[in-house]
């Protein structure tokens, strides 16, 4: 049963599939029936799929804590004033935010 589960796991990619199928010797399928994976003997390598299962799933966190990351950063804003008496010279006075988000 946890074999199946693993190869339930929505995070999974084609290149895990790849990785997997890749272990078994066989080309990938989009489709295939439990007694393809009798057949093609899965049990033996639950452990591989164990592990591409939990490595796909941490990819997949990693991806949705990126994406959260790029949409802070896609409305922080930067306040730019300019320095003393200089013509060209500008700074960003107040950071707090910036920090606050890094």
């Amino acid at each position: 049963m946890p074999c199946f589960v693993d190869l339930g796991n929505p995070a999974l990619k084609p290149r895990h599939w790849k990785q997997i199928f890749d272990k078994i010797g066989r080309p990938v399928q989009e489709s295939f029936t439990l007694q393809d994976m009798l057949d093609w003997n899965f049990v033996s390598i639950k452990d591989t799929i164990a592990d591409i299962s939990g490595v796909a799933s941490g990819e997949y966190a990693l991806e949705l804590q990126l994406a959260g990351i790029e949409k802070v950063w896609a409305t922080l804003a930067f306040l730019v004033v300019p320095y003393r008496e200089y013509k060209d010279v500008f700074i960003v006075p107040g950071i707090d935010e910036v920090s606050a988000t890094l």
